[in-house]
């Protein structure tokens, strides 16, 4: 079931949608909906939770032989294997999805001049600090959100295989191809 915008929004969604499906109209901005969906759509935006993410950068920055000699606790660089670094990321991984207040979210929305779309949004859940909205986006789906998250977002830890690992270790700033 979609979730209900007042009047006012649903005239934003509406454009939304269009574009969605006719690049040349313009696309409207989104923002316009976080208070909304903070107070009166909460309720939805947390049942739609599609998961937890980590920015890429944020294992990338854990990614040297300096930070995993210092975690092995060997002053010895011609001992650090790829091995090594696989197993260090893997774990910094697993850590870093343990501890993070990032997810994503989507809810159905539909337009009566246009099929059902789903409203996408990267959300930022501090207890103290309160909720941040990101990217908020109309996508055909979830799958399609998901996908242009790529290469910069690791939704899971199985997004990364070992050759990725070794690709980001040496090179962290260039792009990783899907597959």
């Amino acid at each position: 079931m979609a979730t209900k915008f007042p009047k006012k929004l649903q005239l934003l969604i509406d454009d939304a949608i269009r574009h969605l499906w006719d690049p040349e109209y313009p696309e409207p901005d989104l923002r316009l909906l976080t208070e909304y969906l903070e107070v009166d759509a909460w309720n939805d935006v947390v049942s739609g939770i599609v998961g937890g993410y980590i920015d890429r950068d944020s294992l990338v920055e854990f990614m040297d032989d300096a930070t995993l000699m210092d975690h092995i606790d060997d002053d010895q660089p011609q001992r650090i294997t790829d091995q090594y670094r696989i197993n260090f990321a893997r774990g910094c991984l697993d850590s870093l999805f343990g501890e993070t207040m990032c997810s994503i979210h989507a809810i159905d929305v539909e337009s009566n001049a246009m099929p059902p779309a789903s409203l996408c949004m990267m959300v930022y859940f501090h207890g103290q600090g309160g909720t941040s909205f990101y990217d908020l986006t109309i996508c055909h789906s979830v799958e399609d959100y998901l996908e242009s998250l790529k290469p910069e977002t690791i939704l899971e830890q199985g997004d990364l295989r070992d050759d990725d690992i070794l690709k980001l270790w040496k090179n962290p700033r260039a792009k990783l191809k899907t597959s």
